[in-house]
């Protein structure tokens, strides 16, 4: 480490095995491929004030993650108060723009019947609606789309883009008519991708999740022992609203996903390297001839890179060690590790043979 100071120990953050191998290069590229289409499509998406990104978190009344704290060396246990063991669910929901500009969110509450002072001291504009879950469905959603196309001002005559997840409560057919009707263009994400291709999970919830429970703190000092419901978590959401949705968070979160300004290139190799273990290769219906055929060259090439191989071997220990530096300029078809034995593979689908019935 003293060697290299460039590294560091670092925790890493659980990431399941399906959103690392849904990240391929043929999903971004579906993905990429609509984006341009309609940035062809609709000239006025070129500035980026009519393109939003929209999405939901979850703003609790107990934190998730409680803060470092400094204490006494030898401490064995460091505890800190919270509002209880588990806290009641508030789901907020956020619209940003890639011009740098934010929408009012809207605020999703675990009551049967919604109330207005639950929304006191929260931003202004926000839209407040209430679940017995405390999570987002279809049906609250076209509320929510109709709050986005009052606040944004879409109509036939000034369309907008809006991207979000696939998620089943944002697709119901109430929803698409609304959009259609106003000149609402909705793309959405691939499945297991938005952490890498949603401009609000990449550079803005991550500071407000951490601005949001700060002040969930902060306020929980001032009770004097009475803990915090769902009707205080409004005014910790201003709070976290005001300092996280700056104009600087959104404009870069829009331009590291690619789609504002608008890169196809954006990810590299290294990016998609993770899914190379679920790549397949296509199965299609062949002859006989035809596989045989298939056999004979890949064994005619596996042979000739193992004699190419065998030659460059041989060839490098006979001009010495000066020879050793300069190897890829003296041997451009150098065969890699690669090529000798790949990268492990996922086995192939099983395929479901339906029972025979009885």
């Amino acid at each position: 480490m003293k060697q290299n100071p460039s590294l560091s120990v670092r925790t890493p953050e659980g990431c399941s095995l399906s959103r690392a191998t849904s990240f391929n290069r043929y999903t971004v590229w579906n993905f990429i491929k609509n984006l341009k289409d309609l940035y062809q499509r609709y000239p006025t998406f070129a500035d980026g004030t009519r393109v939003f990104n929209l999405d939901e978190t979850s703003t609790s009344t107990v934190p998730d993650r409680l803060p470092k704290v400094v204490a006494q060396k030898g401490s064995k246990q460091i505890s800190q108060a919270t509002s209880g063991e588990h806290g009641v669910l508030v789901t907020t929901c956020c619209i940003i723009s890639a011009g740098g500009t934010f929408l009012p969110p809207a605020m999703t509450f675990r009551r049967v019947h919604f109330k207005q002072h639950m929304i006191s001291n929260a931003p202004t504009g926000t839209l407040g609606l209430a679940t017995k879950t405390g999570w987002m469905n279809s049906k609250l959603f076209v509320d929510v789309m109709k709050h986005f196309i009052n606040k944004s001002s879409s109509s036939k005559d000034n369309p907008a883009l809006l991207i979000l997840d696939n998620h089943e409560s944002h697709l119901s057919i109430e929803v698409i008519d609304a959009a259609k009707g106003n000149r609402v263009v909705m793309l959405t994400v691939p499945l297991h991708t938005s952490n890498k291709l949603q401009p609000l999970d990449v550079g803005v919830f991550s500071s407000f999740n951490r601005t949001y429970y700060s002040a969930l703190n902060s306020k929980l000092l001032h009770r004097k022992g009475t803990p915090l419901t769902i009707y205080d978590v409004a005014a910790c959401v201003k709070i976290a609203h005001d300092r996280s949705m700056t104009p600087t968070n959104k404009r870069s979160a829009f331009k590291k996903c690619g789609i504002f300004p608008f890169d196809e290139d954006i990810f590299t190799a290294e990016d998609f390297m993770v899914s190379k273990v679920t790549d397949r290769v296509v199965e299609i219906n062949r002859t006989t001839s035809d596989v045989n055929s298939l056999h004979h060259i890949k064994d005619a090439q596996s042979a000739e890179q193992a004699s190419v191989g065998v030659s460059q071997s041989q060839d490098l220990q006979q001009a010495g060690p000066s020879a050793v530096l300069n190897t890829q300029t003296a041997f451009p078809n150098a065969v890699s590790p690669e090529i000798i034995r790949g990268y492990p593979k996922a086995e192939n689908r099983k395929k479901n043979n339906k029972r025979k019935i009885g």
